[in-house]
């Protein structure tokens, strides 16, 4: 697919939305003004939030879907594991402080994990 950075900044992964969940590399290359090849190599991961599986067998994967946001209003985050019965240790901290301590499960599937954003969160 061509791509001319003068007039746009953005490229569009064309038939992405029908891709399987997994890790994918995104190599781009070009010429420098000099005529001197240039490539650049991105990983990134795509996943589902419908699908129930983690993707790419990860024994651990997170993901943001909203980490900011307006006192009332709720961050969510997505986590999980390939594997049968995994526990990780949730730490949210507040100004530095230590607020809530607990073990959450996951076990082969992807987990929502939702945290209220009080008014003591604003910067």
């Amino acid at each position: 697919q061509r791509f001319h950075t003068a007039e746009s900044k953005t490229v569009a992964l064309e038939g992405a939305g029908s891709w399987a969940e997994g890790k994918y590399r995104l190599e781009l290359r070009t010429e420098d003004k000099f005529g001197k090849a240039v490539t650049l190599t991105k990983f990134f991961t795509l996943y589902n939030l419908k699908e129930k599986t983690v993707p790419d067998h990860a024994i651990e994967w997170h993901s943001s879907i909203k980490d900011a946001g307006e006192p009332g209003q709720t961050a969510r985050f997505a986590w999980g594991s390939a594997a049968k019965d995994v526990y990780a240790l949730l730490e949210v901290y507040r100004s530095g402080k230590p607020l809530e301590r607990r073990w959450i499960r996951a076990g082969k599937k992807k987990e929502l994990l939702e945290l209220p954003i009080a008014e003591s969160d604003r910067g």
